[in-house]
């Protein structure tokens, strides 16, 4: 569950944030942060074939919260 509260609020974060607000060290802490419970959760499962709908979800903004973090850094830098 704290993946995905992490997750969900992290992703109104991303959008509610200027691009000087992004590149923070808050935020990259926060992003840390949200990989190592990604990690956590993604190693306690045995089987991947076993994951509830709420893990697949919880992954999925997790995952999704990752992505456009790396890429509002990566069109910043262009």
């Amino acid at each position: 569950m704290t993946v995905y509260v992490n997750g969900k609020l992290l992703r109104w974060v991303e959008l509610v944030s200027s691009p000087e607000e992004m590149r923070d060290g808050k935020m990259k802490r926060a992003m840390y942060e949200l990989c190592a419970l990604v990690d956590q959760l993604f190693n306690s499962v045995d089987d991947l074939d076993t994951l509830s709908a709420i893990d697949e979800e919880t992954l999925a903004v997790a995952m999704q919260t990752l992505i456009v973090y790396r890429k509002s850094l990566e069109s910043d830098s262009k």
